[in-house]
């Protein structure tokens, strides 16, 4: 579609599911930051589909737009500032900061295509989608920036669950930060509250939590695949567990139990399997 948005009409149309958005197509880069209020003046039609996972009820092809006078909520105006600030530091400067505009807030155009394409046949796409090891990052560095603020257990959940917010405004809500985030948000309450959960627990209960809430993440690929993806590095990692050491057999379980336990959604959807995928993520971890 070029440029484009999914954005909620308002008022809703009349006859028309208001929490389906309408898909608006640009000629050009609206330069309009999520959470914003945009005047469109253009030509709707009715074609409904899917974009990038998320269903639209109509198309909007704009004529003219402009921004009108309107405050974002504060989570999500500093998770605009986070990705504006990331992408204007690493704009124009060659293909390796392309990937680390992707690795850092799942920006992936700057990207060229046969990167991309080298990354999906060596099952390397997860670095630049923003998934777990991203968000363990952030909340690394969160902390680290928080400082005394951050000083104990407890105040160091309490700035994560923060950051962790910022994290998932900052990325559009991709659907592996999504599953990542509400992980580690149910990780990071339960040392508020005094409870461990483990990590099968965390994981079904994400699943459940997500799906209740954003009905649409059922049929998305790049959920099942974050969420599968993760069942198989938890089984993995105790595949070899009884013949190695603990960190090895991590290493060498892991990137296995994740490769399998995605293999049948990713022949199902691409077509292909990157074989190669185990021991291309082991030698990138």
């Amino acid at each position: 579609h070029g440029w484009w948005a999914l954005a909620v009409p308002n008022p809703p149309e009349p006859g028309r599911p208001p929490a389906i958005p309408l898909l608006v197509s640009f000629e050009s880069d609206p330069e309009a930051m999520a959470g914003e209020t945009l005047l469109v003046q253009g030509r709707r039609t009715g074609r409904t589909g899917t974009a990038r996972g998320k269903p639209y009820s109509g198309v909007v092809s704009a004529d003219s737009w402009q921004a009108m006078p309107s405050r974002a909520p504060p989570w999500l105006e500093l998770g605009n500032r986070v990705r504006k600030r990331a992408l204007e530091r690493l704009e124009g400067r060659g293909t390796r900061r392309a990937l680390l505009a992707g690795f850092l807030v799942g920006e992936t155009s700057g990207v060229p295509e046969a990167d991309q394409e080298a990354m999906r046949s060596s099952g390397l796409t997860h670095l630049v989608a923003v998934s777990g090891s991203n968000v363990s990052l952030f909340l690394t560095l969160a902390v680290v920036a928080a400082g005394p603020l951050a000083a104990g257990p407890r105040r160091r959940a309490v700035v994560g669950s923060i950051a962790l917010v910022v994290l998932v405004a900052a990325t559009r809500w991709e659907p592996s930060v999504v599953r990542a985030s509400a992980m580690a948000a149910i990780f990071l309450g339960g040392r508020i509250g005094g409870w461990a959960p483990d990590a099968f627990t965390a994981l079904a209960a994400t699943v459940v939590g997500v799906v209740v809430v954003s009905g649409e993440m059922s049929t998305d690929v790049g959920f099942a695949m974050s969420v599968l993806a993760t069942l198989g590095v938890l089984v993995g990692a105790n595949l070899f567990a009884g013949f190695l050491s603990r960190p090895v057999a991590t290493l060498a379980g892991a990137p296995r139990g994740a490769q399998l336990a995605v293999a049948p959604i990713v022949l199902a959807v691409f077509g292909t399997v990157p074989l190669m995928a185990p021991i291309a993520n082991l030698v990138a971890v």
